[in-house]
Parts: C-alpha cells; structure tokens; sequence
C-alpha cells in the first residue's frame, strides 16, 4: 500500500462475489510438506508490520531516549520496533519511495542511505529482522523502467550508490530481506493475467540473478501480481505467483491480503444531474463506475443528516446507510453502505440523486459484505497459499513451492468502507473478522505462515491512533489473536548455583513507574563476600534490560512486594543452609529512571542460632501493613513448622503476632492475599496435601480452614487472590490426576472448577496472574519436555482453551517460571502483564533469565 493510497480499483467487480464457490480444505490440496524443497537453511518464521518508513528513522524530540543511539530521542521507527518486541513480532518493514516511477507526493520519503543505516541499527539492537520495502508499483511497466529498477538496487546509481543498495548492505546484517517491488502494476503489459505474470517473473528473476552473482545471500520476497491488480478471479490468484528459481534457496512468495469493500456491494453514484446516467457530472460514492451505466434508485439508501435539517442533502464525507426497515433512523439491522458506522438512533435522511449500479436487475441495492462473506475469501486466500507452497522446484529450475511471507495485509478496505474506525489503521467488523480468519490460518498452518500486517507507523490518520498506528492501544492491531513470534527477551545470564529465582509467587517481578522490574539471585560480591546476592534488572518497555546488585546477601526464597510507588523485600540474611541468620526487611521507593532509594533495612525475625528463615511470602494490606509467612528450617531447605507475622501497622520496624500456622515439621510453602479493609488470607501447603487457609480479620487470625477436599493434595504450587473485596481465589495443580483446579471462598470455599490439566506431575512449574482490566486470571504452564510455556486464561465458569505462547530452549525440571502478581496499567485503556523463566543457553550452558511481556488492552 500507499500510506494508504492503494490503487483503488484493487479487486472485482460484484460480479465475482456472486461467483464465489465455498471450497471445503479437504478437497483441493495435500497438506504441503516442510520449506525443504529450496531452502538451504530452513525459512525464518516471520510475524510483524509495516508502514514505517526508512524516513521515520529520524529522532523523534518528544520521545523517551533512544536506547541505540546515545544521546538522542527514539525515533518513529525505533518506538514502533519496541511496541512491536512488546505484542511478539520479531520483523519490522522499512518503506521507502520508488525512484524509477515516482509518485507526485513520494509520501514514503526518497531513499536515503543513512537512514537505512540507522534501521539497520535498529533492527540489529533489537533483533530483529527488517524487510527493506521498494514501495512501488510501475517499475515493470517498460525495458527501460526494469533497467532503472534494477540499476538503483545494485548500481550506478546518483541516490544509492556506485554499487545500489544491496552493494553497499549485502554484509550489513543476516537478518535483512530485501523486497524488490511492493505490489507490480502490469496493466498495459500485455491482455491476459498469464503474460502479466510472466513478465513479472522474469523481472524478479533479473533481479535474483543479479543479487547473487554480486554474493548476496539474504532472503527475498517476491509479490504475486493480484497484490495490485489481476483478472483472475480470486480462486484462481495461485496462478499470479512469479514463477523464479533461487540457487540459495531463499526466497518468499508474497500476497497482500485485504478484503476491498466496492468488490462487494453495488456501487454507489451521486447522480448531480440527475438523469439516472452515470457521466462526468457525477460523483462515484462507492467502486469504480464506468461512464453511461445505468443508476437506479432504491428510497432505503440514505445519508446521516448530521445537521437535522430538513433540507440537507448529500455531501462527500457524509456516510451513507441503507434503511431496512424505513424508520429514518440508523438501528440494529441496519447496513452501513459507506463512511464511518454511525452511532445508534443517529437520524437518516433521503437524497435521492444518490443512486446505485442494479449489477442484478433486482431493483434494490445488494451488499454481500459481511462475515460469511470474509470467512470465505479468507479460506480462499488460504487456499490459494496452500497451492503455491505444494509447488515443486529444484531451486535451478524456475518453480512454485516457496515458503510463504505476506508482506502486507491488514483491516483496511478502501477510503469509503463502512468502518467502525476510519482511516488507514481503521476497520470494519467485516474486514477485521477477514484478517482474524487470515492469522488464524496462518498460524495455524505446517509450517507456520510469515505474515507483515499494515499499517504500524506514526503517520496514520486514524482517531487516537498515535505514534504506532494499527498497534496503539485499542487499535485493531490489539484486537486480533494470535500466536507470538518471538518467545523472549534475554534479562540476565546470572552466575548462580541455583536458580535465579523460586518460587512464582513470591513477587519477583511487576510493572510500576513506567517500568519492568525483575528481582533474582546472582552470584558476586555483596555484604562484604562473595555469595549468592539480590540483584534487579529493570526496563522502560521490556526489550533493553539493565542490572544492579542491591548489595545484600540472601537466601533462596526471598520475596518481594510493591505498592506502585514501592519495592518491599524480605530476604534471608545469608546463604541456604548456613544457619543463624536474620530475617531482614526493607522499602525503596521507585524511581522512572530504574533507580532505587533503599530505606535502612529492619529485622523481622533476629538471628536464631541453627535456625534459617526460608520459603518467604510477603503481601502488604490495604492499610499498609506487611504480612510475611515463612518456615524455620534447620537445615538447607529442610523441612519446618508454617508461621506468619506482621509488622506492626505501617510501623515496619516491628513485629508482631508471630503466629504458628501448622506446628507439622514440612516444607510448607505460602501464598498471601490481600483482601478490603486491611484483611489478610494465607494460603499454607505442604510438599504435597491438603491445601489450607487463614483468615486475618480485626487483629487475630482465624480458625484453619480446608481448601481441597479430604483424600485430594495439591502438589508444588498454590496461588491466592484478593480483588479488591473480600472474596478469595485459590489456584493449585491437584496431585495425581494433574488438574489445575480453581476455587473462591466468600465465608467458605466454594467446589473447585478445572481450568485444564498439566503435563508435569512430579516437578510441576507454573505461575499465575490476575487481569484487573478485564476481571480474568492466567496460568503459564511451563512443559519442560518439549520447552514450550502455554497459557490457560478465563474466569469462573469460563475457562479458555490451551494456547501456547513461548518456545523455550535447554529446559529441565530444575528451571523456575514467574510472572506478575497482577497486570499493572501503563495508561487507562492499557496493561501489561510480564512473564519470565529460566532456561539454558545452547552454546554456553549458562542459565539464562529471560523475559516476555502480554499488552492487555
């Protein structure tokens, strides 16, 4: 696309739609087989988004500072790479204007060397692969515009360079795909689909030839014809493929997949003159109408009358609706014909010069736009990917059969769709249900299909849309399901003799102050030796991450804690298993710059000789006060008695009411939740039983309580909850028949419903959040056996299916999975919720923390 000036005659005429056959996925095709017919090494699985331009690389002065260039702001470019790391994508597309065939505003911005410099940069610190976009169209159109094409990307040329584009980058950067040609125009090159194709494909074919005769070796993207225009219709675009052979073996077949609104409906004409002939006096309101096509009239077509005025007519930019059911206003039922969908009880009016193409001699105007419709052409379009990929090549012989990477697609539908939000980020209920259906596809195939969505860019005219267009929170971009491409962010390779932290519950890590914070274990020197000491890493948006080591000394089990403002922190005064330490506490308030103004610690718990603090737990109450749960061992992660204590009041330099939970010599383990009016509920469980409770109410603790049934155990973890009333929630893996069970308690506990079930019985490893945004839980399951975490979310009563999230490498049952206690804000329409594990490194062997993030909106 044209930011966004697509040719708007893209697709069909209606004619098409009437055509359309459903075809079933199990009569066309064989399931193709894995990308090894051409590639030399296996195809990149790529997700991510386009519209940035190589000009957007510039600084952006009012941007935070740019994490890549020091000393400056972020760029456009860079802020939309980073919300991109944030949503999972791992491939950016940088646009620049075509040089052959200019357009008269070169909106894309002319190419410019330095700036694909700096996105090279950028892609690189990030890690991300960058599709290198020549956006334009009518480069094929004559010999001499080919030889011009051809000569800018490898030289001579005035703008890039004695040796072109590729010359001056071939070595630059692995992760580069160059993407010759946005989307070829080949009307005018000759009468059929069949000529357009192929001379499509031997200007991509000069142009692969020409790239590795020079030695370059990236991948590249080719475009099939009907990503601009074709005849064929839309069942048979698998014939609008270039046809190219790569002696490497890397090359992607593209199509760009939208769904183009007037293909859809009967066109619409303001007919000025009157005459019911559609001529140069008149305005086409929907789809291209040729001269002395016939317009008819139907009374149901109707405009807004924003005004209420009697007299107003029709004007360009008002929407129009077409009135099922006459009642002069716009209500359910209703079909939005073009422009923005009005809000309900909006006032219609007729005009009538506004007039239709009566395709179907009906009388009447019909609209084939809606989700039946995107689900089939969806399906289609798959199909059509489907077709492609079982192509067979050896690689010298020109040949379908090449992995698929779509360049672009997204929810746009042309300027005069009816869309719930305008503009070039904008949707329509009909083009985002098509473009849901294309992820799901996608994903869903083997191998797994490379998608690039439009547009993510800052210069959107869509309302509200921002610095990242489709992607800014709210934005349809948010709105989609899928499955992420990148699994993690590197945090720290810490140089521990365990792991870097424990147990998921015990508040490692969160979001406050507009930052990520994760607090592990590393090996250095802190308390005057070298030990195990507390360290934290912190980043403004989860890609860049950066350390510090608090200077204290710990155990295995600290806890950690936070009011928004604050970092609250239990630990151990010593090293697991050297006995006859304190039990320590401290608050540091929290800086936006990832500083933290430590408060002098306080004990909870004096030095006890043969005793050991282990297994922290730590809420802090709605008054402020500090609860800590623990067990005294005896030995390095032995078993002890279950006690809690609190400080008193806000008062954290004391503490009382060291409270016995269960006097049985185990390893319990805690969770606390916080409940209204300064209540407190502890969770307490052993290395495998009955999960049970407390109850802190008006200054003492209440009776024990049975969470699970008699003759059931919980085995490994247990989470508890508190949101906000005094209703608790409990999350546990049930021994044995490995079931994730959840249960609330309001007085008392509720019969436990099953969220799903595990895959790991012995050494389970999972954790669990709370989305106080949309009022629902997750649990990230970490599978070690295949180094996947999956994720299971829902509320009572509606728990969603297993979706897997992450790809993990070099997992044990020895590795620790975490996440954030709850989903913080970053704004009032927007979450983020963190997820972090450890895993170890392929290479090197070392433990690796890593991290990744879910933006709930």
């Amino acid at each position: 696309m044209l930011g966004r000036g697509p040719a708007e005659r893209r697709y069909k005429s209606i004619r098409a739609v009437v055509v359309l056959v459903s075809l079933a996925l199990s009569t066309l095709l064989v399931v193709p087989a894995p990308y090894k017919v051409h590639a030399s090494s296996p195809a990149p699985v790529l997700g991510g988004w386009g519209g940035v331009r190589l000009a957007d690389t510039d600084q952006n002065l009012s941007a935070p500072p740019s994490l890549v260039f020091a000393g400056e702001k972020q760029s456009g470019f860079e802020q939309v790479v980073i919300r991109e790391a944030q949503l999972g994508y791992n491939t950016v597309r940088g646009s620049f204007a075509p040089y052959c065939a200019q357009r008269a505003n070169n909106f894309m911005g002319t190419y410019n060397s330095s700036q694909l410099v700096r996105a090279v940069n950028i892609a690189q610190f990030y890690d991300f692969w960058l599709t290198v976009d020549y956006h334009g169209h009518n480069e094929f159109q004559t010999n001499d515009s080919i030889s011009c094409w051809l000569n800018f990307w490898f030289g001579p040329n005035p703008f890039s360079g004695p040796t072109g584009i590729v010359g001056q980058f071939q070595n630059s950067y692995d992760k580069i795909i160059w993407e010759p040609l946005n989307e070829p125009n080949m009307t005018g090159t000759g009468a059929t689909d069949a000529v357009w194709t192929s001379s499509s494909s031997i200007a991509f074919q000069k142009w692969i030839n020409q790239d590795r005769t020079v030695g370059d070796t990236h991948w590249i993207a080719v475009q099939n014809t009907c990503s601009y225009f074709c005849h064929n219709p839309r069942s048979l675009w698998y014939l609008d493929y270039p046809v190219v052979n790569d002696t490497l073996g890397r090359v992607f077949e593209s199509l760009h997949t939208y769904l183009y609104y007037p293909s859809f409906v009967e066109h619409l004409a303001y007919d000025n003159d009157s005459n019911g002939i559609f001529d140069s006096a008149d305005t086409a309101i929907v789809g291209d109408i040729p001269d002395a096509t016939v317009l008819t009239t139907d009374p149901k077509i109707k405009f807004v009358n924003a005004t209420n005025d009697p007299v107003e007519t029709w004007a360009p930019g008002k929407s129009i609706v077409y009135d099922n059911n006459s009642t002069g206003a716009y209500e359910t039922g209703d079909i939005p014909a073009a422009g923005t969908v009005p809000p309900i009880g909006a006032l219609l009016r007729t005009d009538p010069k506004i007039r239709f193409t009566d395709t179907n001699k009906n009388g009447v105007w019909d609209s084939y736009w809606s989700n039946a419709t995107a689900d089939n052409i969806a399906q289609t379009d798959y199909l059509t990917m489907l077709t492609e990929i079982a192509g067979q090549s050896s690689g010298s012989t020109p040949g379908l059969g090449w992995p698929m990477l779509n360049t672009e697609g997204g929810a746009f539908c042309s300027i005069v769709c009816p869309y719930v939000v305008p503009g070039a980020a904008g949707y329509s209920t009909v083009s985002l249900r098509y473009i849901q259906d294309m992820v799901r596809y996608e994903d869903g195939n083997n191998p797994r299909l490379g998608w690039l969505f439009w547009p993510a860019a800052p210069w959107t005219d869509t309302p509200n849309a921002g610095g990242y267009g489709a992607i800014g929170a709210g934005e349809w971009g948010t709105k989609i399901a899928y499955k992420k491409f990148t699994s993690f962010v590197l945090v720290s390779t810490p140089n521990v003799r365990a792991q870097p932290f424990v147990y998921p519950w015990d508040g490692s890590g969160f979001y406050a102050q507009g930052r990520h914070w994760i607090f592990y274990i590393n090996y250095g020197n802190c308390s005057g030796t070298t030990a195990n000491c507390l360290y934290y890493a912190t980043s403004p948006n989860g890609v860049g991450w950066t350390s510090t080591n608090v200077g204290v000394v710990t155990g295995s089990r600290p806890s950690m804690a936070t009011n928004g403002t604050h970092v609250f922190y239990a630990r151990y005064d010593g090293n697991s298993g050297n006995l006859g330490g304190a039990l320590m506490f401290r608050v540091g308030a929290l800086n936006a710059d990832g500083r933290i103004n430590w408060q002098a610690e306080t004990a909870v718990k004096e030095a006890t000789p043969g005793q050991e603090w282990y297994g922290l737990s730590m809420r802090i109450g709605t008054t402020g006060q500090v609860f800590v749960a623990y067990r005294n061992v005896t030995s390095k992660g032995g078993g002890g008695f279950a006690w809690v204590i609190h400080s008193n009041g806000n008062d954290y330099s004391t503490w009382e009411q060291d409270t016995l939970l269960r006097n049985l010599t185990d390893g319990w383990r805690f969770s606390l939740a916080r409940l209204s009016s300064g209540q407190m509920y502890v969770l307490y469980w052993p290395d495998v039983g009955r999960l049970l409770g407390r109850l802190w109410s008006d200054g003492a603790w209440g009776p024990e309580e049975a969470v699970t049934a008699s003759g059931t155990a919980v085995r490994g973890s247990a989470f508890a909850f508190g949101t906000g009333n005094n209703t608790v929630y409990a999350i546990w893996q049930e021994n044995l028949t490995e079931k994730l069970l959840f249960a609330s308690r309001t007085g008392s506990w509720s019969a436990p419903e099953t969220i799903g079930t595990a895959e790991t019985n012995i050494n389970p490893r999972w954790t669990a959040s709370y989305d106080p945004l949309h009022e629902k839980w997750s649990l990230f399951y970490y599978n070690y056996t295949l180094n996947r975490v999956y994720q299971y979310s829902g509320a009572p009563g509606s728990w969603g299916q297993r979706t897997e999230m992450y790809s993990t490498q070099g997992a044990s049952s020895g590795m620790s999975i975490g996440s954030y206690y709850e989903a913080s804000g970053v704004d009032a329409s927007s979450h983020v919720l963190g997820v972090f594990w450890t895993q170890n490194d392929s290479t090197s062997g070392r433990i690796e923390l890593v991290f990744a993030d879910e933006a709930i909106t």
